[in-house]
């Protein structure tokens, strides 16, 4: 709840604090002086005269014109329940007449002839009274009015009034318990400063703790907010931020502060598990421990439940899946897709991100040991690389994803994307290395052949040189028939 002082300064809270203690204390000083004059008049005026009976006199006074008002109020209210309270409270002062008028005869040294006539009086008036309200709950109010007017019932009022101010006068005129009475007075009076300096240091420690409590129970707040976003408790409200003191200020920093630590926190935990991520694909050799490798690590991330994912074939110009995650064996799966169909072709086609809020029942199922439920919630991002589709990461969760769940898979999606590539292109230099290799086996073979075959000539060049040679020898020895001879075993 929000206190009225809350949108004061600190300054002012203690200012009106002050401002409190010192009215109570001009207050008390104020009793104090006032208490001083009673009691002086009380030994000024009262000192011939019975305390008690004096008292008594005045009280029964007083009750008598109590009883008059409340008869005339009973003529003015309608309805039973006033009417009611009325009675009782007449009831109540009539009781407190008799014990002054008890007290009266008692302790009233003058003529009782006076008291007991005022006594007889006032019960003849108490039993007319009586017959008034019998005659009210009739509904004859008027008859009651009539009645009041007779100059019979004016003058027994006026003789309980004349009577009532003799006894009065005549204990104005006995100050017989001056002492005893002033012993008491002063004995009031010491006990009514007691309890004003009691007061005085209570309201002190009042205002002393509600200000105190106006200054420490925001700061132990603020404090205690703090101490929860050091915890990295970043969906504590910080309270104060509505108020209009120094506070707020605090407070409204405080949440600037709040902000700013959740957005540092959700940066280093995305940095932190894309670089997870990463590490992890970097040990991957083909494709299906990559495909397996990227959904369980990026589908714990998400907080999904089940995954699935596409990888395209360049050559054969369609998706191909190469790994699932969550998905039961039963589950009937399309091995391939072709570009534009279903949601997986559709999401490589467009090069967006689909997402389904509200699939429809019993659309997809997981199961476990101990259970099984029905995923809410459809997630497909495509795999780009330079405007290239190489893939489609397919997740189903049971809650949607958040704003945070989005932010990683935007942060993630271009690092799985590359390191894909990377992969793929290991794999083409690899198929264009053993292509080589292959091919410089078949060279050396080749090279092989022909240095054989440069061989073969060089001896058929070799022996033509030979025979040759002897041609000419036998040529100019004029033997030309054993040339002959020796070309033909050559």
């Amino acid at each position: 709840m929000t206190l009225p002082f809350n949108h004061l300064t600190i300054r002012s809270k203690i200012i009106i604090g002050f401002l409190i203690l010192i009215i109570f204390l001009v207050g008390q000083y104020t009793v104090f002086t006032y208490q001083n004059y009673e009691l002086s008049l009380v030994h000024n005026k009262l000192v011939k005269h019975p305390f008690e009976v004096t008292r008594a006199s005045l009280q029964l006074d007083k009750r008598v014109f109590e009883l008059r008002l409340y008869s005339d109020m009973l003529l003015t209210f309608h309805t039973a329940e006033e009417r009611r309270k009325l009675e009782h409270q007449l009831q109540h002062t009539w009781n407190e007449l008799n014990k002054h008028l008890a007290i009266i005869l008692d302790r009233f040294l003058g003529d009782m002839d006076q008291v007991i006539e005022t006594q007889t009086l006032l019960e003849t008036w108490w039993h007319l009274l009586q017959r008034e309200i019998v005659l009210i709950q009739e509904q004859r109010n008027q008859e009651v009015i009539t009645q009041r007017a007779t100059p019979e019932y004016q003058g027994r009022i006026e003789q309980i009034n004349q009577h009532i101010a003799y006894v009065t006068q005549f204990a104005h005129n006995k100050a017989r318990a001056l002492n005893q009475h002033y012993e008491t007075t002063s004995h009031a009076y010491t006990q009514t400063l007691t309890l004003l300096f009691l007061a005085t240091l209570l309201i002190s420690l009042i205002v002393t703790v509600l200000v105190t409590h106006a200054i420490t129970r925001p700061i132990r707040q603020l404090t205690h907010s703090v101490s929860r976003l050091a915890a990295k408790e970043f969906t504590t409200e910080v309270p104060g931020t509505e108020r209009q003191d120094e506070f707020s200020s605090l407070a409204r920093s405080i949440e600037v502060l709040r902000e700013m630590a959740r957005h540092t926190d959700e940066e280093f935990w995305i940095k932190s598990q894309v670089n997870h991520l990463s590490v992890a694909l970097q040990q991957c050799r083909d494709l299906p421990a990559f495909a397996h490798q990227a959904l369980h690590q990026l589908t714990p991330m998400m907080e999904g439940v089940l995954s699935a994912c596409y990888l395209f074939n360049s050559k054969k110009k369609f998706l191909e899946l190469y790994g699932r995650y969550g998905l039961d064996e039963q589950v009937k799966t399309r091995r391939t897709l072709e570009i534009g169909e279903g949601l997986v072709g559709l999401c490589a086609q467009k090069g967006e991100i689909i997402r389904i809020a509200q699939l429809p029942e019993g659309y997809l199922h997981i199961t476990s040991t101990l259970g099984s439920s029905t995923p809410h919630t459809l997630l497909l991002a495509p795999l780009m690389f330079q405007e290239r589709v190489l893939g489609v990461v397919e997740l189903a969760g049971l809650k949607p994803f958040t704003p945070l769940h989005l932010t990683l898979l935007e942060n993630v999606l271009p690092i799985i994307a590359i390191h894909l590539e990377s992969l793929n292109r290991q794999q083409q230099t690899q198929e264009l290395l053993e292509e080589s290799l292959r091919q410089e086996q078949m060279l050396r073979r080749s090279q092989e052949e022909l240095l054989a075959q440069g061989e073969e000539l060089r001896v058929i060049n070799e022996a033509l040189r030979t025979n040759s040679a002897l041609l000419e020898q036998q040529t100019m020895e004029g033997s030309i028939p054993y040339l002959s001879t020796s070309l033909k075993r050559g």
